[in-house]
């Protein structure tokens, strides 16, 4: 018989309101491992012994409905938090990595269960809580026992086949079974909240591995992050349209936050999609009708709802390639001028130009000369011919070669399609990659929270293509220099010219322009071959690229704590 190791899991939630739930709960659990659970607070019973149990444990289970619950150090500090979410901490403190499942109740409680109604002390942060939990991992909301006991045993099994799965000696580190925990659902649905919930709840209960759900609020001035968690969970994301919920997209104040929800799906996506319910698409406003739009009828999926969901999905497939095989978003951010930007720097108008300290004033208008001489020996038509509108047209080596968009999707697409056995395909395990853009300027202009996002992103790890141009620019120098201080991303800076026009101490020296951020340490000191510097042929970057891109995306994904895997991932990159 198989030694296997214990399989510990620890519940946590709030007691009073979530009885029936807890006990569901439990009886799942038990019967695929050691269940230790959270308890009131008692003198017995301390904050230290909550945390030392989670410590002790191989798999959270969150279970969050609207209480907050005990604040140990008191309500009346704002900052203080309750021992629901200081467990849910303990899972990353001292240096642990403890895979967290994460259950949010819906509706159906009682009164005196909401803290907004019954505990206004609590109300912010429970509602922070929740959002926190969505935000930090994948999260599953439920609205009763039922669907709760059906998701969290199908979640359990899964991830006690992967505890035992790692712990057994001789695993193969590239198991074809690999779970990505940032693996895409076809279709996410983007529903405004309190306006449409049983019929997306409708649709999730009968298609659950093809739909996930984002809430977007209105008003509100984050939609801009909301809309990206959305995003982050599908492969393709449609915005739910209802006679209850186009009224409030409509207003005066809605219909420009939602006309930018729909720009952000074409910029990520390359097409907005509406999922419309009992709402024809005449009926729509007219800057809406142009887009593509899917129609459901609510007697339908009410009377045929298997019938319904299975139309609704097969319409989906049919308007994009989205599959319920493995995909992975890979989020871009393209740091270089447009054409206006380029050509104000070629005048050197006084009021850009002044925006540099005084120190350094004449030395970045020096060091631009000598780039811009050096480009405009090389290309003829330098910056015209390789600027554009948008930072993505840029043409980083010249009018006649890719833009940095095309040229991505390029790599994207041979990593995609590279045979199996090849080193993509083992790091990747066959999962496949959709290229995400993301702007400059939703960081520059930070629209409802697009800075929130860009700075997110940085933090869990984004390709970033820097324009060597763009850090003579005192606004994109500005925006560099918070951006590229990440160790998580990977960076590569690309020159119009021969670098050699500048010597190697010049050109990573204290004054280069390249000394921002901290790519220099990292490409000097650290030696990190996910920062690459002063690249001036198309072949070099694209191979760059090959060997980079899927690095970043395994990191991303949470495997850098796994020394095993890292150790092959280096091997196989060689």
């Amino acid at each position: 018989m198989t030694n296997l190791p214990e399989f510990r899991i620890y519940l946590s939630s709030t007691i009073e309101d979530l009885k029936e739930e807890r006990d569901v709960a439990i009886n799942v659990l038990r019967r695929h491992g050691l269940v230790m659970d959270s308890y009131r607070a008692s003198e017995k019973k301390t904050v230290a012994t909550c945390i030392s149990d989670v410590h002790q444990c191989n798999l959270y289970i969150g279970i969050i409905g609207r209480r907050y619950g005990w604040v140990p150090d008191g309500e009346h500090d704002k900052n203080a938090k309750s021992i629901t979410e200081l467990e849910y901490e303990a899972c990353r403190t001292e240096g642990r990595n403890i895979p967290r499942l994460i259950y949010l109740k819906k509706g159906g409680f009682s009164e005196e269960h909401i803290d907004a109604i019954k505990h206004q002390k609590t109300a912010e942060r429970i509602e922070s809580f929740r959002d926190r939990c969505k935000r930090e991992q994948q999260s599953y909301e439920f609205s009763n026992s039922n669907e709760l006991q059906l998701r969290l045993t199908e979640e359990v099994i899964s991830a006690r086949t992967r505890f035992h799965r790692d712990q057994a000696p001789g695993q193969p580190i590239f198991d074809p079974r690999k779970h990505w925990n940032c693996a895409l659902r076809p279709v996410t649905i983007l529903s405004l909240r309190g306006s449409d919930d049983d019929i997306r709840d409708q649709i999730i209960k009968h298609a659950p591995t093809f739909f996930s759900i984002a809430e977007l609020s209105s008003p509100g001035n984050d939609i801009a992050w909301q809309l990206d968690q959305g995003l982050q969970a599908g492969q393709l994301c449609c915005l739910l349209v209802t006679p209850t919920s186009l009224p409030r997209m409509t207003t005066l104040e809605g219909s420009p936050r939602f006309g930018r929800v729909i720009n952000i799906l074409r910029q990520r996506q390359g097409l907005a999609v509406l999922l419309c319910l009992d709402i024809d698409p005449q009926h729509l406003p007219p800057e809406w009708q142009p887009l593509n739009s899917i129609s459901m009828n609510s007697g339908q999926l009410s009377q045929f709802p298997l019938a319904a969901v299975k139309q609704i999905c097969d319409e989906f497939r049919s308007l994009a390639t989205v599959t319920n095989e493995p995909r992975l978003a890979l989020p871009c951010i393209v740091i270089a001028p447009t054409l206006d930007e380029a050509e104000s720097l070629v005048k050197a108008e006084p009021d850009l130009i002044m925006r540099f300290d005084e120190e350094e004033r004449d030395q970045r208008l020096r060091q631009f000369k000598q780039l811009a001489s050096a480009a405009s020996a090389l290309h003829n038509d330098w910056p015209r011919g390789m600027y554009g509108n948008a930072r993505v047209h840029w043409r980083c080596f010249g009018s006649s070669f890719r833009t940095v968009q095309q040229l991505i999707q390029d790599v994207v697409n041979d990593i995609n399609k590279a045979s199996r056995g090849s080193r993509e395909r083992q790091l990747l395990h066959d999962a496949e990659i959709i290229v995400r853009h993301y702007s400059l300027d939703e960081y520059l202009d930070d629209m409802e929270g697009s800075k929130r996002v860009i700075l997110s992103l940085r933090d869990k790890g984004c390709l970033f293509m820097v324009d060597e141009l763009a850090l003579l620019h005192p606004r994109l120098r500005e925006a560099s220099r918070i951006l590229l201080a990440t160790s998580r991303s990977a960076i590569v800076s690309i020159s119009p010219c021969d670098p050699a026009h500048l010597s190697t101490h010049r050109l990573l020296g204290e004054f280069s322009f390249l000394h921002i951020g901290s790519i220099v340490s990292r490409f000097k000191a650290e030696q990190d071959p996910q920062c690459e510097l002063a690249l001036n042929n198309e072949e070099r970057v694209c191979r760059w690229l090959r060997v980079a891109i899927p690095r970043l995306i395994i990191e991303a994904d949470g495997f850098s704590s796994q020394p095993n895997l890292v150790n092959k991932i280096d091997e196989l990159l060689g």
